[in-house]
């Protein structure tokens, strides 16, 4: 008897430890926190299980050859642990779609302080903010084209910190070589990069004036990377993945990349431009080599979290912050985080790439453009590490040609409903 009672009240004690994660029970909106059952404590070091999954439901225009339906786009467990100022991380590839070994990223970084950071293995290489962002803190439901323009993954090594508070970002980046582009197709040419992102008015005290916030929030960037060689393709898709334009390695004797952003950010909204500039040198042609330097894009966009939670530009990545007391919606009106945006993105390509018998006007498009919305919740933002998102997507493309990609047409346009879950 003394025993069943000792093991009821272990149960009721536990029952409502749990409930505890639930948050009061006159709260409708319920949620589970797994954050607890993810972690682990093995010594001196945390490790945590977790991992991005996303299920999107599109509709694409009746021209598009693509299958309109319900699939998971993204499949990324993760394994992460740190240790005083060490950190690692291994995300993985289950869908397998964009990456040749199943793989993301996986490497080991060590602070040694808040001005420099070593971080080796397989990198995210960006050389704007919207790449460099976790896509769980991006406004958007894919990436625009200086994205594919110039980021990658790819294997070496990595110094970045912050100097004078968070006036100056660097990122000093070099890789091997052994890398992958965002859709997918390999990349092997090493690469030697410095990323700056400043905000010139960082000094000023935050008053919570709304002239100071606007300043303060003033920020720009500039990237800068070498290669020698370009024994890569040129690849841009659209940010529902649709491929716009691809050549094969365009096998230049050198190439270089070229990355500027500009922005304002202030409490819960966030205004950005980027641009990407990339140019394959000595690339061989018919009559002899030519540089191929007129690859560019660029994109503009505006954010606002209508529930009035805070937008952080830190480290040359986006982090999500709490509620800063100005909200379009009220705090009682709805739970968690909305956010609306919109973005304009356009790229222009050489045309010689056209003459010269790298690609075609079948399968390639020598200027394309998009319009991309995008609305989602986050019902549990406020409070719990647990990330799930909803949202509702549209991207508007339009091309120069027709393109076997849209059925022959230069137009598509494709609905998207997401769900998004980042543990």
């Amino acid at each position: 008897m003394a025993l069943a009672v000792a093991a009821a009240s272990l149960t009721a004690g536990t029952a409502r430890a749990q409930m505890g994660n639930l948050g009061n029970l006159s709260d409708p909106w319920l949620f589970f926190d797994p954050g607890p059952w993810l972690t682990y404590d093995l010594g001196p070091m945390e490790t945590r299980l977790g991992g991005r999954f996303v299920l999107d439901a599109s509709k694409y225009s009746y021209a598009n050859p693509s299958r309109s339906g319900v699939d998971f786009t993204e499949i990324r467990p993760r394994l992460s642990g740190r240790m005083e100022g060490l950190t690692w991380l291994v995300e993985g590839d289950a869908v397998g779609l964009r990456t040749p070994h199943h793989l993301y990223e996986a490497w080991a970084s060590y602070e040694f302080f808040r001005a420099l950071r070593l971080t080796a293995g397989q990198l995210r290489v960006a050389f704007g903010t919207e790449f460099a962002t976790d896509p769980a803190n991006l406004p958007f439901h894919g990436l625009a084209f200086p994205s594919y323009l110039d980021g990658r993954y790819d294997l070496g090594a990595r110094l970045d910190g912050e100097l004078f508070g968070p006036a100056l970002f660097y990122e000093a980046t070099a890789t091997t070589g052994d890398g992958f582009g965002l859709e997918g197709h390999r990349r092997r040419s090493p690469l030697y990069a410095l990323r700056l992102l400043v905000h010139p008015l960082g000094w000023l005290e935050d008053t919570g004036s709304a002239g100071r916030t606007f300043l303060r929030g003033l920020y720009a960037g500039f990237a800068e990377g070498r290669m020698e060689d370009f024994d890569d393709p040129v690849i841009l898709a659209t940010p529902d993945r649709h491929v716009v334009f691809m050549t094969p390695d365009l096998a230049g004797r050198a190439g270089s990349l070229r990355h500027m952003e500009a922005g304002l950010h202030g409490g819960p909204w966030r205004a950005s431009w980027e641009l990407a500039h990339v140019t394959a040198a000595d690339v061989p042609i018919p009559t002899g080599r030519e540089d191929m330097d007129q690859l560019t894009s660029w994109q503009a966009a505006f954010a606002w979290n209508l529930t009035g939670q805070e937008q952080v530009l830190r480290r040359g990545r986006w982090e999500g912050g709490p509620r800063n007391g100005f909200a379009l919606l009220p705090a009682d009106w709805i739970p968690g985080r909305l956010e609306a945006s919109v973005r304009y993105a356009n790229a222009d390509v050489d045309r010689d790439l056209f003459n010269y018998g790298f690609t075609n006007y079948v399968m390639s498009t020598q200027e394309v453009r998009t319009f991309s919305t995008f609305l989602s919740w986050a019902p549990f933002a406020n409070r719990s590490e647990e990330k799930l998102r909803l949202g509702f997507g549209f991207v508007r493309t339009i091309a120069d040609h027709e393109l076997a990609k849209f059925g022959g047409t230069n137009r598509d346009s494709t609905y998207t409903f997401r769900i998004e879950l980042d543990l």
